[in-house]
Protein backbone atom coordinates (compact mmCIF):
# COMPACT_ATOMS: atom_id res chain seq x y z
CA UNK A 1 0.00 0.00 0.00
CA UNK A 2 2.99 2.49 0.84
CA UNK A 3 4.98 1.96 -2.09
CA UNK A 4 1.14 2.33 -4.47
CA UNK A 5 1.03 5.49 -2.86
CA UNK A 6 4.57 6.76 -3.34
CA UNK A 7 4.20 5.63 -6.74
CA UNK A 8 1.73 8.25 -6.81
CA UNK A 9 2.95 10.83 -5.41
CA UNK A 10 6.16 10.64 -7.63
CA UNK A 11 3.37 11.09 -10.40
CA UNK A 12 1.82 13.68 -8.70
CA UNK A 13 4.94 15.81 -8.35
CA UNK A 14 6.26 15.23 -11.77
CA UNK A 15 3.07 16.15 -13.53
CA UNK A 16 2.94 19.49 -11.13
CA UNK A 17 6.44 20.24 -12.17
CA UNK A 18 5.71 19.62 -15.99
CA UNK A 19 2.54 21.30 -15.89
CA UNK A 20 4.26 24.75 -13.83
CA UNK A 21 7.06 24.69 -16.57
CA UNK A 22 4.57 24.90 -18.95
CA UNK A 23 1.84 27.40 -17.41
CA UNK A 24 5.03 29.35 -16.10
CA UNK A 25 7.58 29.36 -18.54
CA UNK A 26 9.66 32.58 -18.73
CA UNK A 27 8.90 35.06 -21.65
CA UNK A 28 11.24 35.35 -24.40
CA UNK A 29 12.35 39.19 -23.86
CA UNK A 30 12.75 41.23 -26.94
CA UNK A 31 14.82 44.48 -26.53
CA UNK A 32 13.18 46.22 -29.61
CA UNK A 33 12.94 50.10 -30.94
CA UNK A 34 10.13 52.08 -31.73
CA UNK A 35 9.55 52.70 -36.04
CA UNK A 36 5.85 53.30 -36.93
CA UNK A 37 4.00 51.15 -38.22
CA UNK A 38 6.48 48.20 -37.55
CA UNK A 39 6.62 48.82 -34.09
CA UNK A 40 4.87 51.34 -32.13
CA UNK A 41 3.62 51.91 -28.99
CA UNK A 42 -0.59 52.56 -28.92
CA UNK A 43 -2.42 53.01 -25.96
CA UNK A 44 0.15 51.64 -23.83
CA UNK A 45 1.00 48.19 -25.93
CA UNK A 46 3.36 48.01 -28.44
CA UNK A 47 2.00 47.41 -31.32
CA UNK A 48 3.43 47.04 -35.03
CA UNK A 49 3.49 44.95 -38.61
CA UNK A 50 6.52 42.94 -37.22
CA UNK A 51 5.18 43.14 -33.46
CA UNK A 52 1.70 41.74 -34.65
CA UNK A 53 4.07 38.95 -36.94
CA UNK A 54 6.03 37.78 -33.77
CA UNK A 55 3.41 37.43 -31.38
CA UNK A 56 1.79 35.43 -34.38
CA UNK A 57 4.63 33.10 -34.60
CA UNK A 58 5.65 32.22 -31.15
CA UNK A 59 1.86 32.20 -30.09
CA UNK A 60 2.54 29.04 -32.94
CA UNK A 61 5.84 27.77 -31.06
CA UNK A 62 4.00 28.16 -27.59
CA UNK A 63 6.52 30.77 -26.11
CA UNK A 64 5.07 33.46 -24.00
CA UNK A 65 6.88 37.29 -25.55
CA UNK A 66 7.51 40.20 -23.92
CA UNK A 67 8.37 43.80 -25.40
CA UNK A 68 10.68 46.28 -24.14
CA UNK A 69 11.60 49.32 -26.51
CA UNK A 70 15.25 51.26 -26.05
CA UNK A 71 17.08 53.65 -28.58
CA UNK A 72 18.10 51.27 -31.45
CA UNK A 73 21.78 50.76 -30.58
CA UNK A 74 20.90 50.26 -26.72
CA UNK A 75 18.86 47.51 -27.80
CA UNK A 76 21.18 46.00 -30.38
CA UNK A 77 23.63 46.17 -27.80
CA UNK A 78 21.74 44.69 -24.55
CA UNK A 79 21.24 41.43 -27.25
CA UNK A 80 25.03 41.24 -28.19
CA UNK A 81 25.39 41.45 -24.53
CA UNK A 82 23.18 38.57 -23.07
CA UNK A 83 21.10 41.11 -21.27
CA UNK A 84 17.66 40.40 -23.81
CA UNK A 85 16.82 36.74 -25.86
CA UNK A 86 16.22 39.28 -28.93
CA UNK A 87 15.70 42.01 -31.38
CA UNK A 88 13.47 42.97 -34.49
CA UNK A 89 13.20 43.76 -36.89
CA UNK A 90 16.91 44.12 -37.77
CA UNK A 91 19.28 44.59 -40.91
CA UNK A 92 21.76 41.67 -41.14
CA UNK A 93 25.38 42.52 -41.64
CA UNK A 94 29.00 40.67 -41.56
CA UNK A 95 29.79 42.15 -37.80
CA UNK A 96 26.04 41.69 -36.40
CA UNK A 97 26.31 38.09 -37.54
CA UNK A 98 29.69 37.47 -36.02
CA UNK A 99 27.68 38.28 -32.70
CA UNK A 100 24.57 37.23 -33.10
CA UNK A 101 22.52 34.39 -34.33
CA UNK A 102 19.89 35.45 -37.11
CA UNK A 103 16.92 33.34 -38.72
CA UNK A 104 17.17 32.18 -41.92
CA UNK A 105 13.65 33.69 -42.95
CA UNK A 106 13.32 37.35 -43.68
CA UNK A 107 10.88 38.64 -40.90
CA UNK A 108 9.83 41.93 -42.76
CA UNK A 109 11.34 43.21 -46.14
CA UNK A 110 11.53 47.37 -46.23
CA UNK A 111 12.57 49.64 -49.22
CA UNK A 112 15.42 52.14 -47.91
CA UNK A 113 14.81 55.56 -49.31
CA UNK A 114 16.53 59.03 -49.62
CA UNK A 115 14.20 62.22 -48.11
CA UNK A 116 14.79 65.75 -48.93
CA UNK A 117 13.05 68.95 -48.29
CA UNK A 118 10.19 69.71 -50.95
CA UNK A 119 11.81 72.59 -51.72
CA UNK A 120 14.79 71.03 -52.42
CA UNK A 121 17.39 71.52 -55.35
CA UNK A 122 18.75 68.05 -54.99
CA UNK A 123 18.85 65.11 -57.56
CA UNK A 124 19.52 61.53 -57.14
CA UNK A 125 20.92 59.46 -60.23
CA UNK A 126 20.69 55.78 -58.44
CA UNK A 127 24.48 56.29 -57.59
CA UNK A 128 25.08 57.62 -54.24
CA UNK A 129 28.64 58.71 -55.29
CA UNK A 130 26.71 61.57 -56.64
CA UNK A 131 25.48 62.79 -53.47
CA UNK A 132 29.15 62.67 -51.81
CA UNK A 133 28.57 65.92 -50.82
CA UNK A 134 25.86 65.92 -48.86
CA UNK A 135 24.73 65.54 -44.84
CA UNK A 136 22.87 62.56 -44.50
CA UNK A 137 20.94 61.74 -41.06
CA UNK A 138 20.71 58.02 -40.20
CA UNK A 139 19.28 56.26 -37.05
CA UNK A 140 22.05 55.42 -34.81
CA UNK A 141 23.79 52.22 -35.57
CA UNK A 142 21.10 51.35 -38.36
CA UNK A 143 22.56 49.97 -41.54
CA UNK A 144 20.22 50.46 -44.71
CA UNK A 145 21.63 47.22 -47.29
CA UNK A 146 25.23 46.83 -49.04
CA UNK A 147 25.27 49.79 -51.54
CA UNK A 148 24.72 52.02 -48.36
CA UNK A 149 26.75 50.05 -46.05
CA UNK A 150 29.36 50.50 -48.45
CA UNK A 151 29.15 53.68 -49.26
CA UNK A 152 29.80 55.01 -45.56
CA UNK A 153 32.86 52.28 -45.35
CA UNK A 154 34.41 53.22 -48.59
CA UNK A 155 33.77 57.13 -47.69
CA UNK A 156 32.07 58.09 -50.27
CA UNK A 157 29.60 59.29 -47.80
CA UNK A 158 31.52 60.88 -45.48
CA UNK A 159 28.78 63.40 -43.76
CA UNK A 160 26.38 61.15 -41.81
CA UNK A 161 24.65 62.57 -38.49
CA UNK A 162 23.52 59.47 -36.53
CA UNK A 163 20.20 60.48 -34.08
CA UNK A 164 18.69 58.59 -31.94
CA UNK A 165 14.72 58.88 -33.84
CA UNK A 166 13.57 59.11 -37.29
CA UNK A 167 11.79 62.01 -36.04
CA UNK A 168 14.46 63.89 -34.95
CA UNK A 169 16.21 62.93 -38.55
CA UNK A 170 13.37 65.03 -40.09
CA UNK A 171 13.37 67.93 -37.84
CA UNK A 172 16.56 68.20 -38.38
CA UNK A 173 16.28 68.45 -42.46
CA UNK A 174 13.59 71.04 -41.88
CA UNK A 175 15.78 73.38 -40.09
CA UNK A 176 18.59 72.59 -42.63
CA UNK A 177 21.17 71.06 -40.41
CA UNK A 178 21.16 68.25 -42.70
CA UNK A 179 20.20 67.67 -46.71
CA UNK A 180 19.22 63.89 -47.12
CA UNK A 181 17.31 61.27 -44.38
CA UNK A 182 17.57 57.69 -45.62
CA UNK A 183 15.66 55.60 -44.06
CA UNK A 184 12.59 52.79 -44.27
CA UNK A 185 9.86 54.11 -46.69
CA UNK A 186 6.83 52.95 -44.55
CA UNK A 187 8.73 54.33 -41.34
CA UNK A 188 8.98 57.30 -42.63
CA UNK A 189 6.01 57.73 -44.02
CA UNK A 190 4.48 56.78 -40.81
CA UNK A 191 6.09 59.53 -38.88
CA UNK A 192 5.53 62.34 -41.62
CA UNK A 193 1.94 61.14 -40.91
CA UNK A 194 2.04 62.03 -37.44
CA UNK A 195 3.57 65.18 -37.87
CA UNK A 196 1.60 66.19 -40.37
CA UNK A 197 4.08 67.36 -42.33
CA UNK A 198 3.14 65.84 -45.88
CA UNK A 199 3.72 68.81 -47.94
CA UNK A 200 7.30 69.43 -46.19
CA UNK A 201 9.40 66.41 -47.86
CA UNK A 202 9.67 64.35 -50.75
CA UNK A 203 11.41 61.28 -51.89
CA UNK A 204 14.37 61.43 -54.48
CA UNK A 205 13.72 58.15 -56.66
CA UNK A 206 14.89 55.47 -57.34
CA UNK A 207 14.61 53.67 -54.02
CA UNK A 208 17.79 53.04 -52.62
CA UNK A 209 17.21 49.43 -51.75
CA UNK A 210 14.85 46.76 -50.46
CA UNK A 211 16.39 45.68 -47.52
CA UNK A 212 15.33 42.74 -45.74
CA UNK A 213 15.12 42.64 -42.21
CA UNK A 214 15.56 39.57 -39.88
CA UNK A 215 14.91 38.44 -36.04
CA UNK A 216 18.28 37.95 -33.80
CA UNK A 217 18.78 35.94 -30.83
CA UNK A 218 21.57 36.39 -28.44
CA UNK A 219 24.57 33.93 -29.38
CA UNK A 220 23.06 30.74 -26.68
CA UNK A 221 23.35 27.45 -27.52
CA UNK A 222 19.24 27.36 -26.77
CA UNK A 223 19.21 30.13 -29.42
CA UNK A 224 20.46 28.27 -31.97
CA UNK A 225 17.29 25.68 -31.14
CA UNK A 226 14.91 28.83 -31.05
CA UNK A 227 15.77 30.11 -33.93
CA UNK A 228 15.32 26.92 -36.14
CA UNK A 229 11.89 27.27 -34.46
CA UNK A 230 11.11 30.49 -35.84
CA UNK A 231 11.99 29.53 -39.41
CA UNK A 232 9.55 26.72 -38.98
CA UNK A 233 7.21 28.98 -37.49
CA UNK A 234 6.92 31.77 -39.89
CA UNK A 235 7.45 29.88 -43.14
CA UNK A 236 4.01 28.42 -41.94
CA UNK A 237 2.55 31.85 -41.26
CA UNK A 238 3.72 32.94 -45.27
CA UNK A 239 2.21 29.04 -46.38
CA UNK A 240 -1.30 30.07 -45.09
CA UNK A 241 -1.66 33.60 -45.58
CA UNK A 242 -1.32 34.36 -42.33
CA UNK A 243 1.63 36.56 -42.46
CA UNK A 244 0.21 38.50 -45.70
CA UNK A 245 -2.79 39.22 -44.02
CA UNK A 246 -1.01 40.86 -41.29
CA UNK A 247 1.23 42.96 -43.18
CA UNK A 248 -1.90 43.89 -45.37
CA UNK A 249 -4.00 44.93 -42.50
CA UNK A 250 -1.68 47.46 -41.36
CA UNK A 251 -0.83 48.76 -44.78
CA UNK A 252 -4.38 49.29 -44.99
CA UNK A 253 -5.21 50.95 -41.31
CA UNK A 254 -1.92 53.48 -41.92
CA UNK A 255 -3.34 54.18 -45.65
CA UNK A 256 0.72 53.58 -46.78
CA UNK A 257 -0.67 50.71 -49.19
Amino acid sequence: MMKFFSIRLLILTVTIGLLSRFTFANPIEFATFEQPPVIYHQDGQLNGIAVDIVKAVFKKIGKPVNFTTYPFSRALKMVQENKADAIFAIVKNKSRAEDLIFSNQILLSQDAILLVNHDSDIHYNGKLASLSNFRFATLRSATYGKQWQNAVANKVINQVVELTSFRQSLLMLEKNRVDIVIGSHITLSQEIKNLNHQHKYRVLPPPLESVPTYIAFAKTEQNYKLSAQFDQAIEALKQNGQYQQIIQVHLESASLN
